[in-house]
């Protein structure tokens, strides 16, 4: 997930294994490219008659740790109060921002406590053990994510004093648009967290996340109004 860097939403679809090709042989989902396939019914039996014990799924006798990635696993599990999969400033208290936030935006998820955890070699939540030189992204520069946002929106349609440019009121209306998926002229917490920079927190389903809607959310409707939306 970390690699999807110019991934604004992914759509997961969990499918049987052995549902893949129906009694037949034939296959029940289409694939992505005309060379690709399936896997045959007897490779699908292989793979289903791995055993416990070789998966390591054998849960009776818990298996020597793997360093930093069980380390950092057990401190997520530990400090995760609301249970989100992501550190924040209240649960990490004196650390928050500080070590393994890589990308610098408050949170701090397995992907960045496992580096710093293996770099350091320590199995602690101590500041050494997890500092590293935060990462900036930046998502607003020509041909990044809020150029790209507007691109199926017209323009011309919201230019309404026909000077060919638009004002900072019929660009807030662009982008409206651009964020307004369904069209019903309101935005959900979710429509609104593909706009880039802060509101990109919204997609996470934490307290912080909550706490921004509602800064933005002023009614306390549960959507956003063009009104509301700067």
């Amino acid at each position: 997930m970390p690699g999807l860097v110019q991934a604004h939403a992914v759509a997961v679809e969990e499918f049987p294994l052995d549902r893949m090709i129906d009694e037949l042989g034939r296959p029940e989902k289409d694939v992505s490219h005309a060379t690709s396939r399936w896997l045959w019914r007897a490779e699908i039996e292989r793979i289903l008659g791995v055993g416990k014990e070789e998966l390591g799924t054998d849960l009776q006798y818990r298996r020597q740790d793997d360093g930093a990635g069980e380390a950092a696993r057990l401190h997520l599990a530990a400090l995760d109060e609301d249970g989100s999969g992501l550190l924040e400033a209240e649960e990490l208290g004196s650390l928050a921002g500080k070590h393994a936030d890589l990308d610098g935006n408050g949170r701090i998820g397995l992907n960045e406590l496992v580096p710093a955890t293996a770099r350091s070699g320590k199995r602690s939540t101590e500041p050494e053990a997890l500092e590293s030189a935060a990462m900036t992204a930046a998502r607003t520069q020509a041909g990044g994510d809020l150029a790209s946002l507007v691109d199926g929106v017209d323009p011309y349609r919201h230019d309404r004093d026909k000077t060919k440019s638009l004002s900072r009121a019929e660009a807030e209306h662009a982008f409206f648009e651009a964020l307004d998926l369904d069209r019903n002229e309101k935005l959900t917490r979710a429509e609104l967290s593909r706009y880039p920079g802060e509101l990109r927190e919204l997609r996470y389903a934490d307290g912080g996340a909550a706490r921004l809607f509602a800064r933005i959310d002023r009614n306390g409707d549960g959507h956003v109004a063009a009104r509301e939306f700067r």
